[in-house]
């Protein structure tokens, strides 16, 4: 070979290694806009993250002494939850005390009914993961949710955020009372939560002959409830007007109910034993449209 042609490959082959470094510098950091408008600058070389506040940049440091890159470390859900179990994100009086204590510590302070759930996570995206502690008090899911971006190393607390709230409200809420209506309809008449469980069907999309047959079974239980079992803060003549109304209403629903009617003969049995007592012309007047005689 010629020194001009060795000379020419010389130059060619500098020229494209230089064009080559020129090309990946200027293609070195690539900016990642979030939904919520949060962007950060990311190094492809290194991995370093910045996040870009107005006209600064603020390094997002990796608070791990591993070697292993955030992609290595939290790639799935089981090391997201251990990510954020372990972040001091919930209270910034106590920043030694990690997450994980802190959503304990409030879980305690609760009464009634605990079922505890734990701690649970969703993939999102390629770097976004949500992440949420789930309990069940008294029949109703709690959560505290965490939104953990894995690229810059960034988890916000979701309840204290109502953007980020409404964003995940149908992923922390996917699962809450998954049972047929009819199922929560029993779960609620053996609580004695009759007005909640008839709120549930006012709220719900079921057809009308199907929420008349739940309600007629809500209105024969409250009924019972008042009359033999309390509540223990109303008086007995409170409790037996309140019980007949109830039965009025299941009546209605369905005239041929005959538990219903049993249960009105044996209050106004007691009611026509007792001297000037009487449920009252509201009640009687609802009785007799419907073919009682009092």
């Amino acid at each position: 070979m010629s020194k001009s042609k060795l000379l020419i490959w010389i130059l060619g082959f500098l020229t494209v290694i230089i064009s080559s470094f020129f090309y990946f510098s200027s293609n070195r950091f690539y900016i990642s806009v979030q939904e919520e408008g949060i962007s950060y600058k990311i190094d492809r070389w290194t991995g370093k993250t910045w996040l870009l506040n107005n006209d600064s940049q603020i390094e997002v440091n990796n608070t791990s002494d591993s070697d292993e890159s955030s992609e290595a470390k939290v790639s799935t859900t089981e090391s997201a939850i251990e990510r954020v179990k372990s972040a001091t994100t919930l209270d910034d009086n106590y920043p030694y005390l990690d997450n994980d204590f802190n959503v304990k510590n409030e879980i305690e302070k609760l009464d009634g009914e605990i079922r505890i759930n734990g701690w649970k996570a969703e993939k999102i995206d390629d770097q976004i993961f949500l992440v949420w502690y789930e309990v069940i008090h008294n029949r109703d899911k709690k959560t505290v949710g965490f939104e953990y971006n894995s690229a810059s190393d960034i988890i916000r607390h979701i309840n204290d955020d109502q953007i980020l709230e409404e964003k995940y409200k149908k992923y922390l809420e996917a699962d809450v009372n998954t049972k047929s209506l009819d199922d929560k309809v029993d779960q609620l008449v053996a609580d004695d939560q009759y007005e909640k469980a008839l709120q549930l069907l006012n709220d719900s999309n079921t057809s009308e002959s199907s929420a008349n047959k739940l309600k007629e079974k809500i209105h024969l239980n409250y009924g019972l409830y008042l009359e033999y079992r309390g509540p223990e803060n109303k008086s007995m003549r409170e409790r037996m007007v309140s019980a007949l109304d109830q039965y009025i209403q299941v009546l209605r629903l369905n005239s041929k109910n005959e538990k219903a009617r049993s249960e009105i003969k044996q209050i106004m049995s007691i009611y026509e034993s007792m001297p000037n007592q009487s449920p009252g012309e509201q009640i009687l007047n609802q009785l007799r449209s419907l073919g009682f005689n009092y």
